[in-house]
């Protein structure tokens, strides 16, 4: 026996909502995926995002990368980097002479331009990890301390190799 009722075809819930709040909805779900990215923290116009770890060697010495991105701030400074375990963290900078020999030595800070962007990768500026205890995978947080910006706190992924 056939039911007299008849069905109307599916509609969304979120259909139904008025234009303007579907407008909010979606820049609010378009900014929480944005600060989803892996490593990515942001403080103001300061934008702190891939950061990334090489496994440990036996001893705990290593090496921490990451893109800084100034937005539209102003110039600004970072200072150090601490991590909540203990591990020591020193800035580094990898520097070339003409007769091609490279050396890597500490530095006291890493200028940030106004609006600019500073990579800490190999071969540049990075950041010199000792006493760390962690394999790849593993997350661990780096907190940033900027001269202006403050503290930014970011995960770091823990890669192989």
């Amino acid at each position: 026996m056939r039911s007299s009722r008849r069905s109307s075809p599916s509609r969304p819930a979120i259909a139904g909502l008025a234009p303007g709040l579907l407008l909010a909805l979606s820049v609010v779900v378009a900014a929480l995926l944005a600060g989803c990215g892996a490593g990515a923290a942001t403080a103001g116009p300061m934008t702190v995002h891939d950061a990334w770890i090489r496994e440990p060697m036996a001893g705990g010495m290593t090496a921490g990368y990451l893109v800084v991105d100034n937005g539209t701030g102003q110039a600004d400074i970072l200072t150090g980097v601490t991590i909540p375990s203990g591990a020591m963290v020193t800035l580094h900078k990898t520097t070339t002479d003409a007769s091609g020999m490279s050396g890597m030595s500490p530095v006291d800070s890493i200028h940030v331009p106004a609006g600019g962007t500073v990579t800490l990768e190999p071969g540049g500026f990075h950041l010199m990890i000792d006493g760390l205890s962690a394999k790849a995978g593993d997350k661990v947080e780096l907190r940033l301390q900027f001269q202006h910006a403050g503290v930014i706190t970011v995960q770091a992924e823990v890669r192989a190799g």
